[in-house]
Order: structure tokens, then sequence, then C-alpha cells
């Protein structure tokens, strides 16, 4: 199973009309923390610069120059787990498809095949969760609804009963992040993240303080599982060597990015993508990282950064990564992430689905 191929970035003949839909409790941009949210919203920018008519079911506080349907006024980061929102914002997709007509629905969300299988529009839903037992019954299931694509090869191939139509890798803005040589880097190393356990942010204060190096800690945390494991795991290991910055913006991210040495970004879990990784390439930063999930797809060993197999070999790894090539990190952001390569990778596949259909 392979991506579908990028095609030239000019715009194309034969646009299509694309509903884009979106969870609903960040704004797209988003202001701080919202991997999809950020996902969407390059892909929402690549696909009209491609000559696409493009709307979106998005957060509250969109601000995208495209048509946004939002059922909240404001973000709601602290009702995440209140399902009537999603349930709102499933109304408002079919309020929508019913008043225009759209050649795609691609939907970000967990409703989306459920609602797909019983309407006329051709659909397409990408699968943004994690590899678990309750998700992998849930897209399987999925699957024999509606169309559904994955976010990286490592991701279809840990669930190959799911009827996967492909992957499409996520798509960054590369050239909204500043470039940055290793001669012009500064000493400490970098996490960025969100400040839950299989994040693996005490394993990063720890590798970087066994190599003698200070790290800066910029997550987010303002939901109660967060605080809890800031408070048990992180707030102990703070010092002069360990700062904590917390949640930052778009801005701020890339000039961390492109001011430290190296990101660590010691997963423990199987994430299937892992946006910052290709976000710090584009900053010309190389990644440490550990051996799950996507990240020895993203990174690569001993050009753009260091994969590792244990934790313990983190802190060596940090002194080897320094040494990388920032133009050879950059050069593979451009190339594999940027959000014209994931545009025209899911322009194919929207093509392949309506001409079936």
């Amino acid at each position: 199973m392979t991506p579908a191929r990028a095609t030239d970035q000019a715009q194309v003949s034969n646009p299509l009309s694309v509903l884009v839909v979106a969870p609903p409790w960040f704004p797209i941009p988003p202001r701080g923390y919202g991997g999809i949210e950020a996902v969407c919203d390059s892909l929402v920018r690549a696909l009209t610069a491609r000559g696409h008519r493009v709307e979106v079911v998005g957060g509250g506080g969109s601000q995208l120059d495209v048509p946004v349907h939002s059922a909240y006024a404001e973000p709601l980061p602290l009702r995440i787990n209140e399902s009537i929102i999603d349930v709102r914002m499933a109304m408002l997709v079919e309020d929508v498809l019913s008043g225009s007509t759209f050649d795609i629905v691609h939907d970000h969300t967990l409703m989306g095949p459920w609602l797909a299988a019983k309407r006329e529009s051709t659909s397409l839903t990408t699968v943004h969760n994690a590899v678990s037992k309750d998700y992998l019954a849930y897209t399987e299931r999925a699957s024999r609804l509606s169309p559904v694509v994955g976010i990286s090869r490592s991701h279809v191939q840990a669930l190959p009963t799911v009827r996967w139509k492909g992957f499409v890798h996520n798509g960054i803005p590369t050239t909204q992040f500043p470039f940055a040589d290793r001669d012009h880097r500064e000493d400490w190393v970098l996490f960025l993240g969100r400040s839950v356990r299989v994040k693996g942010m005490h394993t990063a204060i720890d590798a970087a303080r066994a190599a003698g190096r200070r790290i800066l800690l910029a997550a987010k945390c303002n939901e109660p599982p967060e605080k809890r494991y800031f408070v048990e795991w992180i707030e102990p290991r703070l010092g002069p060597d360990a700062e904590w910055l917390g949640e930052v913006d778009f801005t701020t991210k890339g000039e961390l990015l492109s001011r430290t040495s190296c990101l660590l970004n010691p997963v423990d879990w199987n994430e299937p993508f892992g946006l910052v990784m290709a976000e710090a390439q584009a900053c010309g930063t190389p990644v440490v990282a550990l051996d799950r999930g996507a990240s020895a797809e993203l990174v690569e060993h001993g050009v753009t950064g260091w994969i590792c197999g244990t934790a313990e070999e983190l802190p060596a790894a940090l002194s080897k990564a320094e040494n990388l090539s920032s133009k050879a990190c950059r050069d593979r952001a451009v190339t594999a992430f940027d959000e014209s390569v994931m545009a025209a990778g899911y322009e194919q596949l929207y093509r392949k689905l309506v001409a079936a259909r």
C-alpha cells in the first residue's frame, strides 16, 4: 500500500468542490495546540491554491479565506469529552450538505464514516487516531461503511484488517517555518507536545539531564489528566536545566524550533504521525526520537535525526544529532511533508472516489 503521488503545484484543470469537516474543539488555524486543526488549515490552503472550491465545518473562532460553518461561536477545548458537541457538529454537516452540492466530503472526525454511509455525497474520512483495541474495532467497522485513509505507512500497516484506501502523510506550511543553519543554533534541546505520559516529556527531561543539556518544555497542559501528569511526573523534575514554558503559539513554536540544537521526541506509544517532527525538520532542526509509531518513517536516521531503540540511547544521540545537516532536514520537510504534497495526494484519492461513484 503506497501513498498517493504528488503532482505539480500549479492549479489543476477540472477543479473539485470539497467540504472539509474538522473536529469542533479548536479553531482553524489553532492558536496553540491542535494537530488535526493545523493539518486541516494546511489542506484547505493548499487545495484552494490548486484551484478547488473548499468550504469548512469546524470549531468556533476559525479564520480562513473560505466559507466556514461552526455550531458554536467559540472554541471548546475544555469540553472535549462532551458527546453532544460532536452530535451538534454532525447535524451542522448535514445542514450544510442539504443546501449545497460538493464533489466530496473530507471528514476528519470520528463521526464521519457513520454519517457518510447514509448520504449521497462521496465521502472520505482521514483516521488520525492511535492504534489501540478500541480504535481498531472502530476503524474496522468504519472502513466497511465509507472509505478511510491513514496518515502514515506504519499507521495502516499496524491495522491490516482495516479496508484502507491508502495513506497520505500530514502536511505543514514549510514556508512559514523559519530556517536556521546549525552554526546559528543554541546549546539547549526542546520538547514540544502535550502533557501526557505517552508523549514522554519526563523521559525527555531525564535524557537531557543525563547528557548534561538544558531542556525547554513547551507543552499544552489544561485538561485534568494533563494537569495530573504535570504535577506527578514533571513538576518534581523541573530545575535550572529543565524550564517549563507551557503552551506556545505558532510563531513562538517556530522561533524555538529554529533556535534549539534538536527536538527531543521520546514518545512511548505508536503515534500515527507526529507533526512536531516534520515541523522541526522544516526549521532545519534534527530530531532525536524513540523508534515508535511513524518516527522512523518521518525522520531519516543518521541524516535528519537519530532514531533510538531505548531511552538509554537518547543522551548519546543528542550529541550525534548536532552534526547533522540543517539543509538536509529542511529539504526532507519540503519534499515529503509540505502542504502542497499532502493536497496533491488527497486530490488523487478524491478523483478516484468520485470516478468510482
